[in-house]
């Protein structure tokens, strides 16, 4: 998993909900030990995978914000206010 994420020098790199997922899991390990009941079945590993889930929206939304500012990545109607900034 690579530790840059957001705004880089290649442009937006999302989080997905894979890498999310394994972060959370990462930072239970350390607050609990590394013995803590993760799996999809049990409390935590449940309560990570619906936190994780909203988060990967929250990365998607930034993503769009982000794209919107580029005529080449910008859909719908971001893409006309971004084709319209040419004029």
């Amino acid at each position: 998993m690579s530790d840059e994420f957001g705004v880089t020098e290649k442009g937006f790199k999302k989080k997905t909900y894979q890498d999310i997922v394994e972060s959370l899991e990462e930072k239970a390990k350390s607050y609990f030990g590394d013995d803590v009941n993760l799996s999809s079945s049990s409390p935590n590993g449940w309560s990570i995978r619906l936190f994780a889930f909203s988060l990967s929206l929250i990365w998607s939304v930034a993503e769009k914000v982000y794209n919107s500012a580029y005529v080449i990545l910008a859909e719908d109607q971001s893409l006309d206010y971004a084709v319209s900034n040419l004029n």
